[in-house]
């Protein structure tokens, strides 16, 4: 064997995958399975390990302890495999087949999988914005932040009656004085539930404390010493706010595959087999669509 052919052979595929969510997780083991001499490196955002997201409520209640929020196998043993956290991809070069991370570091990739899940939608609401007591409530973070700041002496008041508004309703039921649900739909859970449904559950929060308003919405807010203290509806009713959530939705995270010039629709587009249209660069996840 040439020594040209010996460093071919051994040669290892290097791998980045964008993002630890539940794609991103399940393709680190899957590339592993596959390529067991391969380097992989995850990279994500958020300072926690993999975690389910649908436990992020009862976390917030108290009910499952950060010991319990993370899930899978831990990483093998094998010295080939980085999961680095707090870690932000500020762009790719799919030409040079590197990304560039803040902080001015450059690493290098064979193939490339984005993972980079969804970010909240946060509709124009006059005077919202910047304040210590608005959260978001996509991720781990935020409830931990919301329970550190969360007294039982407050009110909230969450914007949106979908799945994330009311997750999130249901954790401060538990930490807060009283909590307001605001829907701008004619009735909560609008993209899942028809009216019979809908209005089972909404008797049922209620009947546990929760208020529920529908057909209205956050029009402004109104802060003292950048801490939001009431909300006016649409309607013109004024709600006292000590701690406000933003619910509405959710949109994919696109930026870096669209500055890397991967087609963009409503998400990513894939094909069957998860490609984008830049070669070596895959999606997964909540960041896609498939063509």
């Amino acid at each position: 064997m040439t020594t040209a052919n010996a460093s071919v052979q051994t040669k290892q595929t290097r791998y980045v995958i964008v993002g630890n969510g539940a794609a991103g997780a399940a393709a680190l083991r899957e590339i592993r399975a596959t390529d067991p001499a391969g380097r992989i490196t995850m990279l994500t955002e958020e300072g926690f390990d993999a975690y389910s997201r649908p436990l992020i409520s009862y976390y917030l209640k108290g009910r499952v302890p950060m010991t319990k929020m993370g899930y899978g196998s831990p990483l093998p043993p094998d010295g080939r495999t980085e999961v680095r956290l707090s870690t932000r991809v500020e762009g790719i070069d799919p030409e040079a087949h590197t990304l560039q991370l803040e902080g001015g570091e450059i690493l290098p990739y064979d193939k490339l999988l984005l993972a980079t899940g969804s970010v909240p939608f946060v509709p124009p609401m006059e005077g919202v914005g910047g304040q210590e007591n608005v959260f978001t409530f996509l991720d781990l973070a935020n409830a931990v932040r919301i329970r550190e700041y969360a007294n039982p002496e407050m009110k909230a008041v969450v914007v949106g009656g979908g799945l994330i508004g009311m997750k999130a309703a249901e954790g401060l039921h538990e930490l807060c004085a009283s909590v307001t649900v605001c829907e701008l739909a004619d009735r909560i859970l609008p993209t899942i539930l028809d009216d019979h449904a809908a209005g089972r559950v909404r008797r049922h929060v209620e009947a546990h404390g929760i208020a529920v308003l529908t057909g209205d919405t956050v029009a402004r807010a109104e802060s003292e010493n950048n801490s939001l203290r009431r909300v006016v509806l649409r309607s013109g009713a004024v709600l006292d706010c000590d701690l406000l959530v933003v619910a509405v939705g959710v949109r994919p995270n696109v930026t870096l595959a669209r500055a890397a010039g991967c087609t963009v629709g409503r998400g990513i587009r894939t094909g069957r087999d998860l490609s984008t249209d830049v070669p070596d660069i895959w999606a997964a996840g909540d960041c896609t669509e498939s063509t």
